[in-house]
């Protein structure tokens, strides 16, 4: 799949549970169409212990779909791939704002980073 669409811009709110090992987030991205055609699709990868649990998209739910995935060339890399369905496609030249809203557990080294950004 072609993926013309890109990211320009974001910003990540989080949670981080440090005794848990769970971050709950809400990362908002403006997207920009760098084809020639409109795009209706755009895929997104996440730590393969992050769910999605909602995504928005023009003032509304987008539709979307979530499952594990690993890469041929590296195939100890598991992650969660998300398809994003644009209700209203994406037209070529134009940006639009997404917010997904995810959450998971599973954070191995979550103890040895919340010691560098100095957490006890």
């Amino acid at each position: 799949m072609r993926e013309l669409i890109k990211p320009v811009e974001y910003g990540l709110t989080a949670d981080i549970l440090v005794d848990k090992g769970i971050l709950r987030a809400k990362c908002r991205v403006k997207l920009s169409n760098l084809g020639a055609e409109p795009e209706s699709t755009v895929q997104v990868l996440l730590n393969r212990g992050l769910k999605v649990s909602s995504i928005e998209y023009a003032g509304g739910e987008a539709n979307f779909t979530q499952r594990a995935c690993e890469f041929l060339d590296l195939r100890k890399m598991k992650v969660n791939l998300i398809e994003i369905c644009f209700e209203r496609p994406l037209k070529p030249g134009d940006t639009a704002w997404i917010t997904l809203v995810y959450e998971g557990g599973g954070l191995r080294a979550m103890k040895r980073f919340s010691l560098t950004l100095g957490i006890r």
